[in-house]
Protein backbone atom coordinates (compact mmCIF):
# COMPACT_ATOMS: atom_id res chain seq x y z
CA UNK A 1 0.00 0.00 0.00
CA UNK A 2 1.40 3.42 -0.95
CA UNK A 3 0.40 6.42 1.13
CA UNK A 4 -0.42 9.56 -0.81
CA UNK A 5 1.61 11.66 1.58
CA UNK A 6 4.82 10.02 0.30
CA UNK A 7 4.24 11.33 -3.25
CA UNK A 8 4.68 14.72 -4.76
CA UNK A 9 2.08 14.38 -7.46
CA UNK A 10 -0.18 11.86 -9.19
CA UNK A 11 2.41 11.49 -11.95
CA UNK A 12 5.09 10.50 -9.45
CA UNK A 13 2.78 7.95 -7.88
CA UNK A 14 1.97 6.37 -11.27
CA UNK A 15 5.70 6.12 -12.05
CA UNK A 16 6.39 4.40 -8.76
CA UNK A 17 3.53 1.97 -9.32
CA UNK A 18 4.66 1.23 -12.85
CA UNK A 19 8.10 0.45 -11.55
CA UNK A 20 6.61 -2.04 -9.12
CA UNK A 21 4.57 -3.81 -11.79
CA UNK A 22 1.40 -1.99 -10.83
CA UNK A 23 -1.20 -0.39 -13.07
CA UNK A 24 -0.11 3.00 -14.37
CA UNK A 25 -3.69 4.07 -15.03
CA UNK A 26 -4.76 3.49 -11.43
CA UNK A 27 -5.82 6.76 -9.80
CA UNK A 28 -6.60 7.72 -6.30
CA UNK A 29 -9.41 5.72 -4.72
CA UNK A 30 -11.33 7.02 -1.80
CA UNK A 31 -12.00 4.09 0.53
CA UNK A 32 -15.54 3.74 1.79
CA UNK A 33 -14.45 1.03 4.18
CA UNK A 34 -11.77 1.19 6.92
CA UNK A 35 -8.17 0.97 5.81
CA UNK A 36 -5.18 1.30 8.10
CA UNK A 37 -2.82 4.29 8.36
CA UNK A 38 -4.66 6.73 6.12
CA UNK A 39 -8.06 7.52 4.61
CA UNK A 40 -6.61 8.02 1.13
CA UNK A 41 -4.80 5.13 -0.50
CA UNK A 42 -3.95 3.86 -3.91
CA UNK A 43 -5.11 0.34 -4.74
CA UNK A 44 -3.61 -1.37 -7.77
CA UNK A 45 -5.42 -4.74 -7.55
CA UNK A 46 -9.00 -5.84 -8.17
CA UNK A 47 -11.80 -4.56 -5.99
CA UNK A 48 -12.41 -6.81 -2.95
CA UNK A 49 -15.37 -9.19 -3.26
CA UNK A 50 -17.89 -9.03 -1.93
CA UNK A 51 -17.82 -5.25 -2.22
CA UNK A 52 -18.48 -3.90 1.27
CA UNK A 53 -20.63 -1.19 -0.28
CA UNK A 54 -23.29 -3.65 -1.43
CA UNK A 55 -23.37 -6.01 1.54
CA UNK A 56 -26.65 -4.44 2.63
CA UNK A 57 -28.18 -5.22 -0.81
CA UNK A 58 -27.96 -8.97 -1.54
CA UNK A 59 -28.11 -10.01 -5.20
CA UNK A 60 -31.51 -10.79 -6.70
CA UNK A 61 -31.69 -14.25 -8.26
CA UNK A 62 -33.85 -14.36 -11.40
CA UNK A 63 -36.02 -17.41 -12.05
CA UNK A 64 -36.88 -18.22 -15.66
CA UNK A 65 -40.51 -19.30 -15.92
CA UNK A 66 -41.46 -21.02 -19.20
CA UNK A 67 -44.35 -19.49 -21.11
CA UNK A 68 -47.56 -21.51 -20.80
CA UNK A 69 -48.75 -23.39 -23.85
CA UNK A 70 -51.63 -21.65 -25.64
CA UNK A 71 -55.00 -23.36 -25.14
CA UNK A 72 -56.13 -25.77 -27.86
CA UNK A 73 -59.46 -25.58 -29.63
CA UNK A 74 -61.23 -26.97 -32.68
CA UNK A 75 -63.32 -24.59 -34.79
CA UNK A 76 -66.67 -25.85 -36.09
CA UNK A 77 -68.81 -24.33 -38.82
CA UNK A 78 -72.59 -24.16 -38.39
CA UNK A 79 -74.56 -23.61 -41.64
CA UNK A 80 -77.55 -21.28 -41.57
CA UNK A 81 -80.95 -21.77 -43.15
CA UNK A 82 -81.54 -18.11 -43.93
CA UNK A 83 -78.42 -16.02 -43.35
CA UNK A 84 -75.57 -15.93 -45.85
CA UNK A 85 -72.82 -16.22 -43.25
CA UNK A 86 -72.59 -19.40 -41.19
CA UNK A 87 -71.93 -19.33 -37.48
CA UNK A 88 -68.74 -20.81 -36.04
CA UNK A 89 -67.50 -21.64 -32.56
CA UNK A 90 -64.25 -22.79 -30.94
CA UNK A 91 -64.52 -25.94 -28.84
CA UNK A 92 -61.80 -26.07 -26.12
CA UNK A 93 -59.93 -29.39 -26.18
CA UNK A 94 -56.97 -31.15 -24.60
CA UNK A 95 -54.61 -33.72 -26.17
CA UNK A 96 -56.11 -37.19 -25.96
CA UNK A 97 -59.67 -36.00 -25.42
CA UNK A 98 -62.53 -37.45 -27.44
CA UNK A 99 -65.39 -35.37 -28.85
CA UNK A 100 -68.83 -36.69 -29.71
CA UNK A 101 -69.49 -35.38 -33.21
CA UNK A 102 -72.72 -37.18 -34.04
CA UNK A 103 -75.28 -39.35 -32.29
CA UNK A 104 -78.58 -40.78 -33.50
CA UNK A 105 -80.53 -42.42 -30.66
CA UNK A 106 -83.05 -44.07 -33.00
CA UNK A 107 -80.42 -46.15 -34.84
CA UNK A 108 -77.43 -46.15 -32.47
CA UNK A 109 -75.13 -44.51 -35.04
CA UNK A 110 -72.44 -42.40 -33.35
CA UNK A 111 -69.23 -40.68 -34.48
CA UNK A 112 -66.34 -39.76 -32.20
CA UNK A 113 -63.08 -37.87 -32.87
CA UNK A 114 -59.87 -38.05 -30.84
CA UNK A 115 -57.60 -35.02 -30.42
CA UNK A 116 -54.00 -36.00 -31.18
CA UNK A 117 -51.34 -35.70 -28.46
CA UNK A 118 -49.08 -33.52 -30.64
CA UNK A 119 -51.59 -32.25 -33.15
CA UNK A 120 -52.36 -28.70 -31.95
CA UNK A 121 -56.08 -29.35 -31.96
CA UNK A 122 -56.29 -31.73 -34.92
CA UNK A 123 -58.17 -35.02 -34.93
CA UNK A 124 -55.87 -38.04 -35.15
CA UNK A 125 -58.52 -40.80 -35.07
CA UNK A 126 -62.19 -41.13 -35.94
CA UNK A 127 -64.50 -43.79 -34.51
CA UNK A 128 -67.78 -44.69 -36.24
CA UNK A 129 -70.04 -46.82 -34.10
CA UNK A 130 -72.79 -48.55 -36.04
CA UNK A 131 -73.90 -50.52 -32.97
CA UNK A 132 -72.16 -51.68 -29.78
CA UNK A 133 -70.85 -54.73 -31.69
CA UNK A 134 -69.95 -53.02 -34.99
CA UNK A 135 -67.26 -50.30 -34.79
CA UNK A 136 -64.88 -48.75 -37.36
CA UNK A 137 -61.75 -46.91 -36.19
CA UNK A 138 -59.81 -44.85 -38.72
CA UNK A 139 -56.43 -43.13 -38.57
CA UNK A 140 -54.36 -41.67 -41.38
CA UNK A 141 -52.51 -44.99 -41.74
CA UNK A 142 -55.06 -47.74 -41.22
CA UNK A 143 -58.69 -48.68 -40.72
CA UNK A 144 -59.87 -51.28 -38.21
CA UNK A 145 -63.27 -52.96 -38.27
CA UNK A 146 -64.70 -54.69 -35.22
CA UNK A 147 -67.67 -56.79 -36.36
CA UNK A 148 -69.14 -58.86 -33.52
CA UNK A 149 -66.12 -60.99 -32.48
CA UNK A 150 -64.09 -60.44 -35.68
CA UNK A 151 -61.38 -57.79 -36.00
CA UNK A 152 -59.96 -56.78 -39.39
CA UNK A 153 -57.31 -54.12 -40.09
CA UNK A 154 -56.31 -52.68 -43.47
CA UNK A 155 -53.70 -50.14 -44.54
CA UNK A 156 -55.46 -46.98 -45.69
CA UNK A 157 -55.37 -47.54 -49.49
CA UNK A 158 -56.50 -51.19 -49.29
CA UNK A 159 -59.73 -50.86 -47.30
CA UNK A 160 -62.57 -52.89 -48.78
CA UNK A 161 -65.40 -54.56 -46.90
CA UNK A 162 -68.99 -55.36 -47.83
CA UNK A 163 -71.74 -57.23 -46.01
CA UNK A 164 -75.53 -57.19 -46.17
CA UNK A 165 -75.85 -54.06 -44.04
CA UNK A 166 -72.39 -52.47 -44.07
CA UNK A 167 -69.95 -51.21 -46.70
CA UNK A 168 -66.47 -49.78 -45.96
CA UNK A 169 -64.25 -48.47 -48.77
CA UNK A 170 -61.54 -45.91 -49.53
CA UNK A 171 -61.11 -43.66 -52.54
CA UNK A 172 -58.04 -41.43 -52.37
CA UNK A 173 -58.17 -39.54 -49.07
CA UNK A 174 -61.81 -40.32 -48.31
CA UNK A 175 -63.12 -43.28 -46.30
CA UNK A 176 -66.81 -44.02 -46.88
CA UNK A 177 -68.90 -46.06 -44.44
CA UNK A 178 -72.46 -46.89 -45.49
CA UNK A 179 -75.00 -48.59 -43.27
CA UNK A 180 -78.68 -48.71 -44.12
CA UNK A 181 -79.79 -45.24 -45.24
CA UNK A 182 -76.83 -43.50 -43.60
CA UNK A 183 -73.48 -42.66 -45.18
CA UNK A 184 -70.47 -41.22 -43.32
CA UNK A 185 -67.21 -39.97 -44.83
CA UNK A 186 -63.84 -39.55 -43.12
CA UNK A 187 -61.55 -37.07 -44.91
CA UNK A 188 -57.79 -37.01 -44.42
CA UNK A 189 -56.18 -33.55 -44.58
CA UNK A 190 -52.42 -33.03 -44.60
CA UNK A 191 -51.67 -29.78 -42.75
CA UNK A 192 -47.97 -28.97 -43.00
CA UNK A 193 -46.34 -31.31 -40.46
CA UNK A 194 -49.51 -32.94 -39.12
CA UNK A 195 -52.51 -34.91 -40.34
CA UNK A 196 -56.06 -33.83 -39.57
CA UNK A 197 -59.06 -36.14 -39.93
CA UNK A 198 -62.60 -34.89 -40.30
CA UNK A 199 -65.96 -36.69 -40.36
CA UNK A 200 -68.91 -35.69 -42.52
CA UNK A 201 -72.39 -37.18 -42.42
CA UNK A 202 -73.31 -37.37 -46.08
CA UNK A 203 -76.73 -39.03 -45.91
CA UNK A 204 -78.95 -39.58 -42.90
CA UNK A 205 -82.58 -39.41 -41.82
CA UNK A 206 -82.39 -36.99 -38.91
CA UNK A 207 -84.67 -37.13 -35.92
CA UNK A 208 -85.51 -34.62 -33.22
CA UNK A 209 -83.03 -36.38 -30.93
CA UNK A 210 -80.02 -36.22 -33.25
CA UNK A 211 -77.12 -34.77 -31.28
CA UNK A 212 -73.38 -34.21 -31.20
CA UNK A 213 -71.21 -31.21 -32.05
CA UNK A 214 -72.02 -31.69 -35.74
CA UNK A 215 -75.25 -33.70 -35.56
CA UNK A 216 -77.31 -31.10 -33.72
CA UNK A 217 -76.76 -28.62 -36.57
CA UNK A 218 -77.16 -30.88 -39.59
CA UNK A 219 -80.63 -29.52 -40.31
CA UNK A 220 -78.96 -26.08 -40.40
CA UNK A 221 -79.74 -23.35 -37.91
CA UNK A 222 -81.51 -20.02 -38.09
CA UNK A 223 -80.34 -16.87 -36.32
CA UNK A 224 -81.16 -13.19 -36.34
CA UNK A 225 -78.68 -10.31 -36.37
CA UNK A 226 -79.83 -7.73 -33.83
CA UNK A 227 -77.04 -5.22 -34.29
CA UNK A 228 -73.89 -5.42 -36.37
CA UNK A 229 -70.85 -3.58 -37.66
CA UNK A 230 -68.10 -4.74 -39.97
CA UNK A 231 -66.32 -6.63 -37.17
CA UNK A 232 -68.94 -7.46 -34.52
CA UNK A 233 -72.61 -8.21 -34.05
CA UNK A 234 -75.31 -9.15 -31.58
CA UNK A 235 -76.93 -12.40 -32.70
CA UNK A 236 -80.03 -14.11 -31.38
CA UNK A 237 -79.91 -17.88 -31.75
CA UNK A 238 -81.77 -20.61 -29.84
CA UNK A 239 -83.32 -18.00 -27.57
CA UNK A 240 -79.97 -16.50 -26.55
CA UNK A 241 -78.48 -13.18 -27.61
CA UNK A 242 -74.74 -13.67 -28.15
CA UNK A 243 -71.84 -11.35 -28.86
CA UNK A 244 -70.28 -12.34 -32.18
CA UNK A 245 -67.12 -11.28 -33.99
CA UNK A 246 -66.24 -11.55 -37.64
CA UNK A 247 -63.89 -14.48 -38.27
CA UNK A 248 -62.71 -16.97 -40.85
CA UNK A 249 -62.81 -20.74 -40.69
CA UNK A 250 -61.60 -23.65 -42.78
CA UNK A 251 -64.30 -25.96 -44.09
CA UNK A 252 -62.79 -29.39 -43.46
CA UNK A 253 -65.87 -31.18 -44.76
CA UNK A 254 -64.39 -30.84 -48.26
CA UNK A 255 -60.95 -31.86 -49.51
CA UNK A 256 -60.44 -28.39 -50.97
CA UNK A 257 -60.49 -26.89 -47.44
CA UNK A 258 -62.05 -23.62 -48.48
CA UNK A 259 -61.82 -20.67 -46.10
CA UNK A 260 -65.16 -19.07 -45.36
CA UNK A 261 -66.28 -16.01 -43.42
CA UNK A 262 -68.39 -16.67 -40.32
CA UNK A 263 -69.73 -15.12 -37.15
CA UNK A 264 -67.71 -16.47 -34.22
CA UNK A 265 -69.89 -17.02 -31.14
CA UNK A 266 -69.15 -18.60 -27.73
CA UNK A 267 -70.00 -22.31 -27.57
CA UNK A 268 -71.72 -21.96 -24.19
CA UNK A 269 -74.56 -19.97 -25.73
CA UNK A 270 -74.86 -22.07 -28.86
CA UNK A 271 -74.49 -25.70 -27.76
CA UNK A 272 -77.17 -27.46 -25.77
CA UNK A 273 -74.67 -28.89 -23.26
CA UNK A 274 -70.95 -28.41 -24.15
CA UNK A 275 -69.68 -30.76 -21.41
CA UNK A 276 -71.80 -33.63 -22.74
CA UNK A 277 -69.73 -33.85 -25.95
CA UNK A 278 -66.35 -34.46 -24.28
CA UNK A 279 -65.04 -37.77 -22.96
CA UNK A 280 -61.65 -39.06 -21.81
CA UNK A 281 -60.89 -41.68 -24.46
CA UNK A 282 -61.98 -43.00 -27.83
Amino acid sequence: MLDVADTGSKRAVRKKLAGRGGHSNTGYVRANFPLPDSEYHLYSGPRPFPDPRILDHPPVLATVVPSPEPPLSVRFLVPSKVQVLPLCFDMPVSPGQTLLLFQEPTTGLAIFAEVGAQSRGSFSRIKIQISPSVVIRASALEVTLLHTATVQTWPWPDVSYTSDSLSVSVAGRVLTVTTGDSSVEVLVHQLQSRTHLWARVKDHAYSSGTGGLIGQFQDNISYEVKDSSSRSARIEVRGNVLDATSARSVDYSTLSRQKVDCWLVPPTGLLRDPAAYVSASL
